[in-house]
């Protein structure tokens, strides 16, 4: 695939004013499947939690094959509006198809249920006060990316959520050479997560792609036990690394599995059906603030601006905690794991984490603006994210149940979050993305890998 067909086909890229909902992927499939009839199959690969069919594309007929698929968050839309013009695309440049060589299978929407909780922020005019109030994010042991069954140590998952179940059936018919997850980040710059290493020519183009929209790339990844390949390019986080993590940190006799509810990755299982498959994730955000990647030092260690966003986050948890005692929400309410996951979770990876900056020599170094940004601001986002499924958990009990006193609490729960909000604008200088450059990079990210383990040998 040459350079100047890549460019025409993002040039193709229309541009969004809103996301996709799950009715308008499915349509967008079957209309697909009708004008292509000979290119394009449209077969149910499983069946969420509240009954509806998980959709999947067969687009083209080789043996060598890519998975792809969006919404392995529900609150992470780009990737599914990625998928949506991939899929046409492919029809419309057949030549492209054939010279690759590979036979796709995109599920838009791997979180279906999850994608439906969040679609009241999916259209109109995005601002980081909206998106929380009427976001959705699911507890670790509902999140399609991290329920693949596995052992380890102490750690025994064998429950996958459905919308594994459906990557798991694609995977194990189909053993995927590449398998591609569509994530958004939501406060940071561009990055990447892989399974392995690539050509040193990969990473510079990855880097490049979203310099030329006008983007940052993130310099670091979310958590300290991440190997990094090149900057803002990654080694995938599995399940391994964080039980590791967490059990050489956690005070003595506490264990990893006091804390982690969850279960594999879509690639490491994806290694059982083929062992050299690769995988990539591209976290793509809504907002950024320049001075997030300004490196001009500050007067003050690494170790004191860690420990002052641990110290907010302990505060907030402190916050939950009471208000999610005082509410009693019913089991129900699809709200509540999520708030029981994060006391739960967070409690055991804030003790795990503040003993490794008292121990880590890195974290002498002195802080710079760009640490300050990533850690307080982006502590203060987590803040109003938080306050927001607080509302929603609230709201959802008053609607469904009528509990007056859940209405009183949402209004509290929404004070505190436009307060947080008014401190996070503030404080940050927010640059809100538009939708198209953020598919242009998941569509060049892919489209440059593909290219690559296209040639033979590459693998």
């Amino acid at each position: 695939m040459k350079e100047e067909a890549l460019a025409k086909i993002l040039r193709e890229i229309p541009r969004y004013s809103s996301f996709m909902g799950v009715d308008e992927l499915n349509e967008s499939s079957f209309l697909l499947a009708e004008e292509a009839p000979d290119l394009v199959e449209v077969f149910i690969a499983g069946v969420s939690g509240e009954g509806e069919p998980i959709y999947a594309l067969k687009i083209g007929n080789y043996d060598r094959s890519i998975l792809a698929y969006g919404f392995p968050h529900p609150d992470e839309p780009v990737g599914a509006l990625t998928l949506d013009f991939l899929s046409w695309a492919l029809v419309r440049h057949r030549e492209l198809l054939e010279e690759l060589g590979f036979t796709w299978i995109l599920i838009k929407a791997a979180d279906v249920d999850g994608a439906r909780l969040n679609e009241g922020w999916f259209r109109g005019r995005w601002t980081p006060l909206k998106y929380a109030l009427n976001r959705y994010r699911p507890p670790g042991h509902r999140q399609v990316d991290w329920t693949f069954p596995v052992e380890y140590k102490e750690l025994k998952w064998r429950n996958p959520t459905p919308g594994t179940r459906a990557l798991m059936k694609v995977i194990d018919e189909y053993k995927p050479e590449i398998i591609y997850s569509l994530h958004n980040s939501s406060f940071t710059g561009v990055y990447y997560y892989i399974s392995k290493p690539l050509p040193r020519r990969l990473y510079k183009l990855l880097q490049e792609i979203p310099s030329k929209m006008g983007l940052p790339l993130h310099p670091e990844p979310e958590t300290p036990n991440v190997e990094i390949f090149a900057k803002g390019i990654f080694k995938s986080i599995s399940i391994e690394d964080e039980y590791n993590f967490l059990e050489k940190h956690l005070r003595k006799g506490k264990c990893p599995t006091d804390f982690l509810s969850m279960g594999g990755s879509c690639i490491d299982y994806a290694r059982k059906a083929n062992p050299n498959v690769f995988g990539m994730i591209c976290e793509v955000p809504y907002i950024y603030d320049p001075r997030m990647f300004d490196e001009t030092p500050l007067g003050i260690s690494k170790r004191d601006i860690w420990l002052i966003g641990i110290m907010r986050m302990e505060r907030m948890l402190s916050e939950i905690r009471k208000f999610y005692g005082r509410l009693e929400a019913g089991r129900d309410n699809p709200f509540r794991e999520s708030i029981e996951y994060l006391l739960k979770f967070m409690e055991g990876r804030l003790k795990a984490e503040a003993r490794w900056v008292k121990s880590s020599r890195e974290m002498l170094k002195p802080a710079t603006i760009a640490d300050t940004i990533r850690h307080i601001s982006g502590t203060i986002w987590y803040e109003l994210l938080t306050y927001g499924a607080l509302y929603r958990m609230a709201i959802y009990e008053f609607e469904a149940h009528g509990d007056v006193r859940a209405r009183s609490m949402s209004r509290s729960a929404l004070r505190k979050a436009k307060k947080v909000y008014k401190e996070l604008m503030e404080l940050a200088n927010i640059r809100i993305i538009p939708i198209r450059r953020l598919v242009m990079v998941q569509l060049a990210a892919i489209m440059n890998i593909v290219r690559h383990f296209a040639r033979p040998g590459a693998a």
